[in-house]
């Protein structure tokens, strides 16, 4: 995905996606059944090790490897 490095994980996603407007295809394994979501967090380290984010919808936290950025919705004027 973005580097190999926990915090330029977080900080390059951070970058790339707005919380609550990008769609976040998520999927924990290979085999698992894609997921849409809308972010309802900015990425950051949990433990101090871990890139993870929050998604709308989904209790808990998701490692951001394990999602894809699907699309950006427009924003509304």
């Amino acid at each position: 995905m973005i580097g190999n490095k926990p915090k330029h994980q977080v900080d390059t996603w951070n970058k790339r996606i707005e919380v609550g407007v990008t769609e976040i295809e998520y999927r924990p394994h290979p085999a698992g059944a894609k997921k849409k979501y809308l972010t309802s967090t900015p990425a950051y380290l949990l433990n101090g090790h871990s890139p993870v984010v929050e998604l709308q919808g989904k209790a808990g936290t998701v490692d951001i490897t394990c999602c894809k950025v699907w699309k950006t919705k427009p924003h509304e004027l």
